[in-house]
Order: C-alpha cells, then sequence, then structure tokens
C-alpha cells in the first residue's frame, strides 16, 4: 500500500501531492523527501511551495519581510464605518495628504492584461475545452495541463509581444472586438480598461513579461492575491496592499508582492493602526 501510494503521488496534481505528502509523512514512509523535491520542482502554488520548501529545510522564497511595508495611522471608528471599506480610506488620505490618485483594483489589472493579450490563446479550440459558446474560459483553465497542451501558442504569442507596436495593437484591437464577451480574467469596465492602458504603456515589458509567464502556467494564481491598490503617476504606477488591524498577509498575497517587487514594480503593504 505504501509502495502504491508513492508511485501514485508523483503522477497527480500538485495540491493532491502536498495531501498525500503529509499522509504518507504520518504513516513514517521514506521518500517524502523525494516527493518533495518533485513538488518544489513543479508547484506554483505559494503555500505549496511554502510547505515544500519547509519540509526540506530550504530558505523560504518568498517572506513577507521582503516586502516594503508602511504604517498609516486612522480613526478606527471612522474606519469601521466609512463607506467603501478601509481601501476607500486609504485612497482618499493618499489624495489629501499626498496628491496621488489610487484606485482599487485588486486582481484585476494582471488579470485583466493578461485575459485580453492572451485571448486567442486561452480560448484556443483545444479537444474537450468547449461545450457551449457561452463559457467564460476552458473547461481545463485550472487543470494541470492546461498550459502543456497550449505552450507552443503562448510561446508564439509572448514572442510576438516582444513588439511594443504589436502589444498595443492587440490591446486596443481585442477590447474593442471582444468587449462584453465573458472572460474569465477580464472585467468589462471603461474606468479599469483605461488603467489597463496605461499600465502596458508605464511598465516596461521586461516587467511584465516573467508574471505572465507564471500566470500562463497556473491561470488559478492569475486571480488571486494581488494588491489591492494601484498608484497611478504620470510616468508611474505602483501598487499597495492594504492590511487593516488585525488583518495579515496570506502566502499568495506574500507572493505576488515578492513576485512584482522582483520584476522592479514597486509594491508595498499599508498597515492601518489606530
Amino acid at each position: 500500500f505504501r509502495r502504491v501510494l508513492f508511485r501514485s503521488a508523483l503522477s497527480e496534481a500538485s495540491a493532491i501531492v502536498e495531501r498525500r505528502i503529509r499522509v504518507m509523512r504520518k504513516l513514517k514512509v521514506t521518500g517524502t523527501e523525494e516527493l518533495a523535491e518533485r513538488l518544489l520542482g513543479y508547484s506554483l502554488e505559494a503555500s505549496e511551495i511554502k510547505y515544500a520548501e519547509r519540509l526540506l529545510g530550504r530558505p523560504a522564497s518568498y517572506l513577507a519581510d521582503r516586502v516594503p511595508e508602511f504604517d498609516l495611522s486612522l480613526n478606527t471608528e471612522m474606519l469601521n464605518s466609512y463607506e467603501g471599506g478601509i481601501e476607500r480610506r486609504v485612497i482618499d488620505w493618499l489624495h489629501d495628504h499626498c496628491g496621488q490618485t489610487a484606485l482599487h483594483t485588486e486582481n484585476t489589472v494582471f488579470s485583466g492584461l493578461f485575459g485580453l493579450l492572451f485571448w486567442e490563446v486561452v480560448f484556443a479550440p483545444i479537444d474537450g475545452a468547449f461545450f457551449h459558446p457561452y463559457q467564460s474560459g476552458p473547461s481545463d483553465l485550472f487543470d494541470a495541463d492546461f498550459f502543456p497542451r497550449r505552450e507552443r501558442l503562448f510561446q508564439g504569442r509572448f514572442k510576438k509581444l516582444g513588439s511594443k507596436r504589436y502589444r498595443d495593437e492587440r490591446l486596443v484591437a481585442t477590447i474593442h472586438e471582444k468587449q462584453g464577451i465573458q472572460n474569465a480574467f477580464v472585467v468589462w469596465s471603461e474606468a479599469l480598461l483605461m488603467v489597463l492602458i496605461k499600465v502596458l504603456e508605464t511598465i516596461h515589458w521586461s516587467r511584465l513579461e516573467p508574471l505572465f509567464q507564471l500566470m500562463a502556467r497556473n491561470p488559478r494564481e492569475a486571480t488571486r492575491g494581488f494588491p489591492d491598490l494601484i498608484v497611478l503617476g504620470e510616468d508611474s504606477v505602483e501598487f499597495i496592499e492594504v492590511k487593516g488591524p488585525g488583518d495579515r498577509l496570506q502566502d499568495h498575497q506574500i507572493r505576488w508582492l515578492c513576485e512584482l517587487n522582483t520584476a522592479g514594480i514597486p509594491s508595498s503593504v499599508l498597515k492601518v493602526t489606530s
């Protein structure tokens, strides 16, 4: 039984592999380190990476203390009654005290850019991926073989996106051609679409491409964990994760904050205290 458990774990999706490692450790099955190495090699889930690194005694890839952090003291009673929540209060504070324009975009910026720039790849007519014309994405969108089945298409699109002219034209054309059509990555908002155009114009492609490579390989991570706010400057953008009293960063949030900063995209945590 233990030998079968080990062999089957190697071929399972990473989330199942993690659970099997936990079971194997309880049963004192040898070989969990080898399986953790495999998990670390192909998993893109922040929590799984953290678990495998801890089991193997490796330094953590994503640490909260690597993310710039700032404190902001605000009246707690005002926060509790403020329409729009803590994020809206911080947006107003940034405007009133720093003259900065911020928007509460959370997961919609990078997810939206990914969905629009790679629309034809995501919706490619792969066998068994679509059963009716109203799907917001392929049936295997969150499956382990989503990227392998489309790797050639993704790499072809990445090559084309190396051209600024192509990027700009592709984004605007897709917005006009696909307006209103369901896409798991895209929120159709005129204000947001203008932000996406601004981001693509402002952030150099060499900084965006590594993020989109990660998102292509694990679309589930493309839809969660990104910072709450985008701060728009004349020639700059930065991102802020807002945390209220008693709130803490989750693994997938730490992961994207680290990835953004590694890519050279300024991102920080703003801790609101009373």
